[in-house]
């Protein structure tokens, strides 16, 4: 018996095949790099955390108030809860981020206990220690309803004014520090 020797084909270069292989699994994790760099990018731009803005500086429903805030938060307002309000008191819990809506009736309207409730949930002094709280105060002498927030003030005719509900949306946790 003869052995067959068969002749071993040179070392060839690598195919085509591989190389496009190899050049489209770099070219998709270049890809993928760049979609995360871009992503932290974005949203580090878009993040407020660190930065703080005067209440007064930013744009939004209601007028500003001077600096002092002192011609709205005069003294003589009742929390709904029975406690009276100094004007030093209302000043402090608008720095904190509170929204306060002053009334003039007897009893808070019903409209306004349901932007309080929907937007705060129930007031407990803990929630206006945060600057969380919407607050109701009783006025006399207040027609409609006006909401007060730090350095600015919303005034409405009437309770169930969509405007009200913007404007604590709005300002409910933008006290002095922003």
């Amino acid at each position: 018996m003869r052995d067959i020797v068969r002749p071993v084909p040179p070392e060839q270069p690598p195919s085509h095949k591989r190389l496009r292989r190899l050049g489209v699994g770099l070219l998709a994790v270049a890809i993928g790099l760049a979609g995360v760099v871009l992503l932290v990018v974005f949203f580090q731009g878009h993040d407020s955390s660190q930065v703080h803005h005067d209440s007064a500086t930013i744009s939004g429903p209601g007028l500003v108030l001077p600096a002092d805030g002192g011609a709205i938060v005069a003294p003589g307002a009742t929390r709904a809860d029975g406690m009276r309000l100094s004007g030093a008191a209302l000043q402090h819990s608008l720095a904190l981020g509170n929204v306060v809506l002053l009334y003039g009736s007897a009893r808070p309207p019903a409209a306004l206990r349901a932007v309080a409730r929907r937007v705060a949930g129930a007031f407990s002094p803990a929630l206006e220690a945060s600057g969380q709280a919407v607050v109701l105060g009783r006025r006399p002498g207040v027609g409609g309803a006006i909401a007060l927030a730090w350095r600015h003030e919303l005034s409405v005719r009437d309770a169930r004014d969509p405007a009200l509900a913007q404007f604590v949306d709005f300002w409910l946790g933008r006290g002095a520090g922003g």
